[in-house]
């Protein structure tokens, strides 16, 4: 994506008018679906359940603060632009590697939950994600050394999400997977739209470093709620 972005920027017009027609195709498949649903399903009783509103603030509380995926891409990589000087393609490569890591953790979330569990899955990716959260702010101004921070950040800020999923759908039952998913996602984007702006803006005020600290504020407190459910 970072190697597309000028091409992007120079065609934006025709690049928005691919993405609408994909997505209205994709809308208009969306219709013919024929979806049969449960008599077993329980919508009430699945916004009722702690354990499911512990597992959807678990799935949301990375990215109430701009942490996991999200933060990474749209705040971290233009802080060390904007405070930390780094210039020239040396971003770019970050966003790279950056992008590469995301892509290693879709495979790494259809493997690992199999030898692991979901549970030890979510708890070291969040982990991962804190840790190389803090090496950043250390390490920010060895640039070589972010290289495999960034590889890290990138598998570590997606690979919770899948299993986080399941866990959701487990304890729910998969006649309510519908309900539950719909449920985390609403939770999810009214959290992302709101609260990033706000608590990385007020750290950034702080210190830019602080501003950095703060996306692991939700994965932190998504790790403590994991501990409880």
């Amino acid at each position: 994506m970072s190697a597309a972005s000028p091409l992007i920027i120079t065609h934006w017009r025709i690049f928005y008018l691919v993405i609408f027609m994909a997505l209205l195709t994709s809308s208009l498949l969306a219709v013919t679906i024929n979806m049969g649903g449960s008599k077993d399903a329980r919508p009430r009783s699945v916004l009722m359940n702690l354990r499911v509103a512990k597992a959807v603030v678990l799935r949301a509380g990375g990215e109430l603060w701009g942490g996991t995926w999200g933060g990474t891409s749209s705040w971290l990589l233009p802080f060390l632009v904007l405070y930390d000087d780094i210039r020239g393609v040396l971003p770019e490569l970050l966003f790279f590697t950056y992008s590469l890591g995301q892509l290693i953790s879709i495979f790494l979330a259809s493997v690992l939950p199999r030898s692991m569990g979901e549970r030890r899955v979510i708890e070291a990716s969040l982990i991962a994600f804190i840790i190389c959260d803090i090496l950043t702010t250390i390490l920010i101004k060895n640039t070589l050394l972010l290289f495999p921070i960034f590889l890290a950040f990138g598998v570590s800020s997606f690979l919770y999400r899948p299993p986080t999923d399941v866990l959701i759908i487990k304890i729910v039952g998969n006649e309510n997977a519908g309900t539950s998913i719909g449920y985390a996602n609403a939770v999810s984007q009214v959290g992302s739209m709101i609260a990033p702006p706000l608590m990385v803006g007020l750290a950034i005020g702080i210190s830019p470093i602080l501003g950095v600290l703060s996306l692991a504020l939700g994965p932190l407190a998504s790790l403590i709620v994991l501990y409880t459910i």
